[in-house]
């Protein structure tokens, strides 16, 4: 539905959409440690491996009405769209802990480099007036992007009585290629930072203590957004990414305060964070009354809050754990749009039951809740378009529910996982964009309910990997297994 500014219709169709997929996935790692004379002094190593290749077809149909809700004289649009994706990741780690001889600390020192690769082959077709299906160039395209990481980083630790503290730095060179196949067109980027961590702790007994702490992180852009691609299957909102986009960095200060008793125990943070070249959508008005959506850098955002997490143990089998957080958010930039640098506040709500029956049977559900979030979305000049005022969005709140199943035998040697992410199937997207000039309301959802199951064996009781971070792993549910 299209209005124009006396709020009248000016233009209404419907649009059925049926997509069907294989995502097939494979990923195997070895980690390996070996354990000095002195204790705690010890040598580890990690690779990792997966590849996850998957196929996406989707068919669409446009039927297009009169403003009075008749059947309109323009002809149906059938599209058939396929997708092909291939994704790689590989890693490999190496970690030194090194406890210095008469209390002098402990040195901590490693190496990480890993390779992530995906391509793209999005072939499109539309059906002529004959109702043969014709190959359509103008949003078919192959896409490639690569990404490789290096990194060294160096920790000292060291207490003083009941004052603990540990600093430490890392070094990151990182390389991004982005090939359009389809245009030839290849964009390169390489860049080097610095990351320096502070932590400062005192503790007043071994149940209650307060922590400092800074660190600098790095949030890199998705492959997604950085094809410059038009994407033309919605014909009345085009989209595309922007190849020049550049990580964000974000400096965080946090002040903790931790108490626990004998099955239970809370921890209060309030922290303060700046994001510098923040990424951002931006969408353009066009002549034609269409959209056109890509990404780009703003100057820099801030938040800061509250957060509290609590740990309660109700039985010896059963034990809970929550997370509240309670923060606002600023972006910082002229605009012409009522709010748009005022504070605005948001929360989110975690909780996560873990129950273990017969000593080797786990069953863990997750809730997790979002509040609606205000959305910085700039307006640029686009294909064919006009330039304009920043616009305010609002993205509305959503939540989930994850169950998952855990199965230990031969002495806890092999483990076997069953997890169905987003049970209630809740998980959407609904964006409100407010302008000097439109307003749009986008929803977005997607049968996110899926079923993964998994297997692993632990040779000589097995050496515990290194943990994924969210830059290694894009999973966000929130069953541990």
């Amino acid at each position: 539905l299209n209005y124009d500014y006396n709020n009248l219709l000016t233009q209404f169709y419907s649009r059925l959409n049926k997509a069907n997929g294989a995502h097939n996935g494979f990923e195997g790692g070895i980690d390996y440690k070996f354990a000095f004379n002195k204790k705690g002094r010890e040598l580890t190593a990690s690779l990792f491996y997966s590849n996850s290749p998957s196929t996406d077809k989707t068919n669409l149909t446009t039927n297009y009405y009169n403003t009075d809700m008749t059947p309109g004289g323009a002809p149906s649009l059938v599209q058939k769209n396929t997708s092909n994706n291939k994704g790689t990741r590989f890693y490999g780690q190496i970690d030194l802990v090194y406890p210095l001889d008469r209390n002098l600390g402990r040195i901590e020192s490693g190496y990480k480099g890993s390779y992530r690769s995906n391509y793209l082959d999005y072939q499109s077709f539309y059906q002529d007036s004959a109702g043969i299906m014709q190959f359509d160039s103008l949003p078919s395209n192959i896409f490639s992007n690569t990404q490789q990481i290096h990194s060294a980083y160096l920790i000292y630790a060291n207490s003083i009585k009941k004052f603990k503290y540990q600093v430490g730095v890392r070094a990151e060179d990182a390389i991004t290629v982005s090939d359009q196949l389809t245009t030839d067109s290849t964009y390169k980027s390489n860049y080097f930072n610095i990351f320096p961590t502070v932590h400062l702790k005192y503790e007043f007994t071994d149940n209650h203590a307060v922590q400092i702490s800074y660190s600098r992180r790095v949030n890199r852009p998705r492959s997604g957004n950085l094809n410059p691609y038009i994407d033309y299957t919605d014909p009345m909102n085009l989209s595309a990414g922007n190849p020049y986009l550049k990580p964000e960095f974000t400096n965080s200060f946090e002040l903790g305060h931790l108490i626990s008793f004998k099955s239970s125990s809370f921890n209060t943070t309030l922290f303060y964070r700046q994001t510098d070249n923040m990424i951002t959508r931006v969408m353009n008005l066009l002549d034609s009354g269409r959209t056109y959506t890509t990404y780009q850098n703003l100057d820099k955002g801030s938040s800061f809050g509250l957060e509290l997490i609590y740990s309660q143990g109700i039985f010896k089998w059963w034990k809970i754990n929550s997370n509240f957080s309670l923060f606002g958010t600023k972006y910082y930039g002229e605009s012409e749009v009522k709010g748009l640098n005022d504070v605005n506040a948001s929360w989110t709500a975690k909780i996560n039951s873990s129950m273990t029956f017969w000593k080797s049977f786990d069953v863990q559900i997750g809730f997790n809740y979002q509040s609606s979030m205000i959305m910085v979305q700039s307006r640029g000049g686009g294909p064919g378009g006009m330039f304009g005022s920043d616009a305010q969005g609002k993205r509305l709140a959503n939540y989930t529910c994850d169950i998952g199943l855990k199965k230990d035998f031969f002495k806890n040697m092999l483990t076997l996982t069953l997890r169905v992410s987003d049970v209630f199937n809740t998980r959407k997207s609904e964006v409100q964009t407010h302008a000097v000039d439109y307003y749009s309301d986008v929803k977005r959802w997607s049968d996110s309910r899926v079923l993964f199951i998994g297997a692993s064996f632990k040779f000589n009781k097995g050496v515990k990997p290194k943990k994924r971070t969210q830059q290694q792993d894009d999973n966000q549910d929130e069953i541990d297994y």
